[in-house]
């Protein structure tokens, strides 16, 4: 996780700034969420540059959830990814 992010900030230096912040957001609208609803929506809203590799996005949310916003409650199968598990996060910030 640590060198895809790397390597997304190489490209936009600013990236992971970018990418916590949406997901800091993405927390305060949305109450329970997988995390490639995160990732497809920075990636369709055009907010954050989709990195060369998804896995940049590891450390976001593990960031996120170093700093309170998130918490991981499960798993889904996930249909985007050939059904491996999927993370399951409750927004601890989320605000109606």
């Amino acid at each position: 996780m640590r060198r895809a992010l790397s390597h997304a900030e190489q490209q936009v230096s600013t990236w992971g700034e970018l990418a916590i912040a949406y997901l800091e957001l993405y927390a305060k609208t949305h109450d329970v969420f997988p995390g490639w609803f995160v990732t497809r929506a920075a990636e369709l809203d055009r907010v954050v540059p989709k990195p060369p590799t998804l896995k940049a996005w590891g450390a976001i949310f593990k960031k996120a959830a170093r700093l309170g916003y998130i918490r991981r409650t499960g798993y889904i199968p996930d249909h985007h990814r050939h059904a491996a598990p999927c993370p399951l996060w409750t927004s601890l910030i989320y605000s109606a």
